[in-house]
């Protein structure tokens, strides 16, 4: 069944368009679900490419004119949909079953238990990056669903698997998420999330004794440097800040640092 041109513009006199602080927490979170969406779906074995984005400048949208086969719905972070055409149903399922094609037919509640697991992970990290409660969010699934509901901000992306391939379309209430971009959590947590799987080169320093000048200069291949006792503390630093103090000795055949001192964290 084609979605293909279901988007018209909605523009009631009550709703505005996102202002500038929050069109730049949406782009945020759009960089979060190039990487997020393709993330989710790779885990049940289907590629997935994000293919077309809100324009922040405009008033938001509704989705009308076209029927769907699956929702998942969620209430995590603001009220979200995920709408699947039928081609991306049968790549999930087709993925998940382990088969190359599977037969049209209506679905089953075993389907949708199948559809909502890569669903599910996408809802937990999207209530994760705009401040919600730690608790998994509640998904709803439904079948043959219409388009429908209120002004809203959507994300075509597109599913496949070998002999399938199907669009689905991630819509958020835009109400509702203003009201979540409103309160003032969304750029902090959404930044620090951002970073948080970034590799951080960790350097340990032993503090050792002293040296003269002398010493230095007449050092040479081979010489022995004493360090001291082995529990002599050591500095762990990130980017050159100083935020560990521990002690040197070894698990198993590797050298190790008993941490023993958290540096306070300065406030931003």
């Amino acid at each position: 069944m084609s979605t293909d041109a279901v988007v018209e513009p909605y523009v009631p006199p009550s709703v505005a368009q996102p202002s500038a602080a929050e069109r730049a927490a949406l782009q945020r979170l759009t960089e979060r679900l190039r990487q997020q969406l393709p993330a989710s779906f790779a885990a049940a074995g289907v590629s997935c490419a994000l293919v077309e984005e809100p324009d922040f400048s405009r008033v938001p949208e509704v989705l009308t004119g076209g029927e769907w086969a699956a929702e998942a719905a969620w209430a995590h972070g603001g009220a979200w949909r995920l709408l699947l055409a039928p081609g991306a149903v049968a790549a999930l399922l087709a993925a998940q079953l382990g088969q190359d094609e599977v037969r049209e037919a209506p679905l089953s509640d075993l389907d949708l238990r199948l559809l909502q697991l890569p669903v599910r992970t996408l809802a937990a990290e999207l209530g994760r990056a705009l401040g919600a409660s730690g608790a998994p969010p509640d998904l709803r699934m439904a079948r043959g669903v219409p388009d429908g509901g209120g002004p809203a901000l959507r994300w075509r992306a597109r599913l496949e698997h070998r002999a399938h391939a199907g669009e689905v379309v991630l819509v958020a209430s835009w109400p509702e998420l203003q009201a979540v971009l409103s309160a003032g959590a969304e750029p902090q947590r959404m930044g620090l999330d951002m970073v948080a799987e970034a590799a951080v080169l960790v350097e340990a320093t032993l503090a050792a004794p002293q040296l003269t000048a002398r010493e230095l200069r007449d050092m040479q291949p081979g010489d022995v440097l004493i360090m001291g006792a082995g529990d002599r503390e050591s500095l762990l630093c990130a980017n050159g800040v100083v935020f560990a103090r521990g002690r040197m000795g070894a698990k198993g055949t590797r050298l190790a640092i008993n941490i023993q001192q958290i540096e306070p964290r300065k406030e931003e």
